[in-house]
């Protein structure tokens, strides 16, 4: 028995050595960010933000939590095109877009079906092949799009290790400067400049770009180093005032998602950031689990980071029982915008129903 434990307790502290704990970091505060944005958006349609300054203030929230799902892809890219891990065809395939089919299947069907029922007022059984017809169609809850956009990511993966392989370091740095100008630099210009029209690159160009940047992340990870966490640091408050001065001082009104420029800057620059603070902390040797306070705390992170896939499949299912259900909106009788109370709620829900889900076999080893 004592073996046993003690095996157990080896293989749990090679983990955790393993583990990378500034992607742990982002996915937290991502998954946090993804809950903050939904739950702004779903309140969008039942608030009147021209009672808020025409909505700056909710513009420049969106601006500063978009980066969550650029910087999930950057994880992804910077994980599975490591040029270093060996992932075929078969075993993308079998171990990770089946993991991704099956999450679709098992909550876009019951969301697809509450939305119908919402809809008729009734339930019919006809309505689980309709759920099923709507999550192939791609016509499930919204936020499930980013699914659909990480089994195209994943399948491509072994060609893009192939590829990258065979390219000189420049030549990716080229192509990655083709893709950011084409699809965010000039899409910009032909909103912001009145008659533009030049030539883009396809929407989805952006989230190429974010994959494989993560993928140079991982080849300059060595070079990243502790001296540039200033120069990151202040990167990310220019571009934070910047957003700011838009908003409320400019008016801008320009929404781009993903691929809007300084969503694109701050997206790369907390990457960044995470990455050589991460260095300068190791290099310093203050390493947290040398302090028993934050030896907690890191426990607490990672096992917040492995929720946080689950967080993102269930969270608009809270949102939507209280827009939808409940008929609550982010505003109170003062008139001041609630919405940190209704992201804390939500986030909280979530946590706890990510926590139990995890907690069956079949779901944790297969789905989440």
């Amino acid at each position: 028995m004592k073996c046993g434990q003690a095996l157990k307790i080896e293989n749990m502290e090679s983990e955790q050595k393993d583990r990378l704990f500034w992607l742990d970091v982002l996915r937290t505060l991502a998954a946090c960010a993804v809950v903050m944005m939904h739950t702004l958006t779903g309140a969008v349609d039942i608030m009147n933000t021209a009672a808020y300054e025409d909505g700056r203030w909710m513009l420049l929230i969106m601006d500063m939590v978009t980066w969550c799902v650029p910087v999930f892809l950057m994880i992804s890219g910077f994980l599975f095109l490591d040029p270093e891990k060996e992932i075929g065809f078969w075993k993308m395939i079998k171990k990770y877009c089946v993991r991704i089919v099956l999450a679709l299947l098992l909550f876009g069907i019951p969301f697809s079906c509450m939305e119908l029922i919402l809809a008729e007022g009734t339930f019919r059984i006809g309505m689980l092949w309709e759920g099923l017809w709507m999550v192939l169609t791609m016509r499930s809850w919204s936020h499930l799009w980013y699914l659909y956009l990480i089994l195209v990511l994943y399948a491509l993966t072994p060609a893009l290790k192939w590829v990258l392989k065979r390219l000189p370091y420049w030549g990716i740095v080229l192509g990655l400067a083709l893709l950011l100008v084409g699809s965010s630099g000039l899409p910009f210009l032909n909103q912001f400049v009145e008659g533009a029209a030049f030539p883009v690159l396809p929407d989805g160009s952006i989230y190429i770009f974010y994959y494989i940047f993560g993928y140079c992340l991982h080849k300059k990870e060595k070079r990243v180093g502790a001296n540039n966490v200033l120069v990151w640091g202040v990167g990310i408050v220019i571009v934070l005032g910047e957003m700011m001065r838009d908003r409320l001082f400019r008016g801008a009104s320009l929404q781009m998602a993903y691929n809007y420029p300084l969503t694109v800057l701050l997206s790369v620059g907390i990457m960044l950031f995470a990455m050589s603070f991460s260095e300068q902390f190791q290099h310093n040797g203050r390493s947290v689990k040398h302090r028993s306070v934050l030896k907690y705390g890191r426990k607490l992170i990672v096992h917040l980071s492995r929720l946080s896939f689950t967080i993102y499949l269930i969270h608009p299912f809270f949102l939507n029982v209280m827009y939808k259900a409940l008929h609550l909106t982010p505003v109170d009788t003062a008139g001041v915008i609630s919405l940190p109370l209704f992201f804390a709620v939500t986030l909280i829900c979530s946590v706890i129903s990510a926590g139990i889900l995890l907690k069956i076999t079949p779901l944790r080893k297969h789905i989440l």
